[in-house]
């Protein structure tokens, strides 16, 4: 059939898909017709900007409305945008590759775009060519095109323009691509950021290199060719994370798997002494504190689920032990937790004594299985520890509680000799007593063979009874058989003695520390014990964490 010219009319009912059904058209270049009786001014792409060499995939979406991609009648062409802002030709044009004058300026450039696909009728994906390149030894960092989209290859249709963006301008620029990312110092850093890493790699751009951990753009960024250094942002613990380098106005560049957020936090002040009989109010900068429930402000049970902040004796392990206790748990709570914000809280450090009142003699009833004793009757709080418990001949003498788990349960300082399996009556007193020890006139050690089993908790205390000076207190605690007193013996002796609790809280003894932030305090709350939490998490063992305890 012979071919015809399209009137204008037959373009618009084409273009509205009227069917006129005694005429066939055939035109070059177009499979199904989508013409344009004027361009849309509404496209918008996914990004502005991109590498040298193509491959990466854009979208082109027209908020226009007045023209339709249609599958077999859509080509992008990016075409180069002179010193003076234009404006995408309103017909195809001839491509052609990109050229360069004498001084390696660009004077020319006009890619088609091999791949394009309709996602629908007002969006495209299009595969960036290979050949949209900054020419070779150009002197431009970058080079900037107009992307347009026409509904034909012939270069004689006028009007073939489909969508355009709004204005004049620049619409998608080139630019460079890293080479490779081949490293990142250090690997690891605490997740309230803050910290400086440097990374490594080749193809970078001094002026004009952004740089991402976990997709979370670094601070203060500094770039060579080879290196940037820039400052890591707070990211919820984690990883190993990708740290991806890019160049602005170009590509980027990755390296999997490389950068590891840890739950590390800064305490401020870190050193206060012992001495102080009010509280040192510290900070705790870190990350994740909204989604803590910590423990009341008196904290008179720091070891039950909620969340807490100790302090610790190297590093905090809730693991039961065999007695029953923490294998490392903490030498004092910080009381008063306020949560400021997501990455601070604030909190009481009692270091003169721990903040915890001194218990009055009670009477509890319970059952003991071990060294665990626990109370059908009556309560516990942390001023019972270090309390004699009496009432049973079964729990052998000078029995003591040596940690209070929460309000029913406590750890004693001994098996008993014989299990209370049934509720048995008792007593919390503040003294315990034994009747097996030694002592040598003239010395401040004082031995026994078994039943004063001394722990550090009875340091502070005071000791009494036959060739003891009054007010005499223990000093250090050597083994569980053998102390030391303030006071030489007046006499050698062997009696009856007894251990009384400090008629003020025992400080917390000089050294080194870490503050430690925990979300469930439970003896075995770590994965894989008996009590395990699987949200558990603890503050992972940094220096900002340290804390010292001394007299300056």
């Amino acid at each position: 059939m012979e071919n015809h010219k399209v009137s204008p009319r037959r373009k618009a009912a084409l273009r509205l898909g009227a069917v006129l059904g005694a005429v066939t058209l055939t035109t070059v270049g177009i499979a199904t017709p989508s013409y344009a009786v004027a361009a849309d001014t509404g496209l918008t792409l996914s990004s502005a900007s991109g590498p040298t060499g193509g491959g990466n995939t854009l979208t082109l979406t027209n908020v226009g409305g007045s023209n339709q991609f249609v599958d077999g009648s859509v080509f992008v062409e990016f075409q180069w945008e002179t010193g003076t802002p234009g404006n995408c030709a309103s017909a195809y044009v001839a491509p052609a590759a990109v050229a360069l004058d004498g001084s390696n300026i660009q004077t020319a450039g006009v890619i088609e775009a091999a791949v394009v696909r309709v996602v629908t009728p007002s969006k495209l994906a299009v595969v960036v060519p290979a050949t949209l390149v900054l020419g070779g030894g150009n002197v431009a960092a970058t080079a900037d095109y107009n992307v347009c989209v026409y509904n034909t290859t012939n270069t004689g249709t006028a009007n073939s323009l489909l969508a355009k963006t709004s204005a004049n301008g620049v619409n998608y620029t080139i630019g460079a691509a890293p080479t490779a990312v081949s490293a990142i110092s250090p690997v690891a850093g605490p997740s309230k950021g803050g910290n400086t890493v440097t990374i490594t790699g080749t193809g970078f751009v001094a002026s004009a290199t952004t740089a991402s951990i976990g997709g979370v753009p670094l601070t203060g960024v500094v770039a060579t060719t080879t290196t940037v250094t820039g400052t890591v942002p707070a990211h919820s613990a984690g990883g190993p994370y990708a740290v991806t380098v890019q160049v602005t106005g170009g590509g980027n560049a990755s390296k999997k798997a490389s950068y590891t957020f840890s739950d590390g936090i800064t305490v401020a002040p870190n050193t206060a002494p012992n001495t102080k009989t009010t509280p040192t109010e510290i900070s705790v900068s870190g990350t994740g504190f909204y989604g803590n429930t910590f423990t009341t402000s008196t904290g008179p049970t720091p070891d039950d689920t909620n969340s807490h902040v100790y302090l610790v004796k190297g590093t905090y392990d809730p693991t039961k032990t065999t007695a029953g206790p923490k294998t490392n748990g903490q030498v004092t709570e910080c009381l008063n937790v306020v949560v400021v914000s997501d990455h601070e809280l604030l909190c009481s450090l009692y270091l003169a004594g721990g903040g915890i009142a001194q218990a009055t003699i009670h009477s509890v009833t319970g059952t003991t299985s071990g060294t665990l004793l626990t109370l059908t009757v009556g309560s516990f709080t942390q001023g019972d520890v270090g309390m004699a418990v009496t009432g049973a001949a079964g729990l052998g003498t000078g029995n003591y509680i040596a940690q209070v788990i929460d309000s029913n349960r406590a750890v004693l300082a001994k098996t008993p000799t014989a299990a209370l399996t049934t509720a048995t009556a008792l007593s919390v007193n503040p003294t315990r007593t034994f009747a097996d020890a030694t002592l040598t006139n003239g010395s401040n050690v004082i031995t026994s063979t078994a039943n004063a089993a001394f722990t550090s908790a009875d340091v502070g205390r005071t000791i009494s009874g036959a060739s003891i000076p009054g007010s005499t207190t223990i000093t250090a605690v050597t083994s569980a058989t053998s102390a030391t007193m303030s006071a030489n013996a007046t006499n050698t002796a062997s009696s009856t003695y007894t251990i009384s609790y400090a008629p003020t809280p025992v400080p917390v003894p000089n050294g080194q520390y870490l503050v430690t932030v925990v979300n469930n305090g439970n003896i075995d709350a770590q994965p894989g014990g008996t009590k395990a939490d699987t949200a558990y998490y603890q503050t992972a063992v940094n220096s900002g964490a340290s804390f010292t305890v001394a007299d300056f």
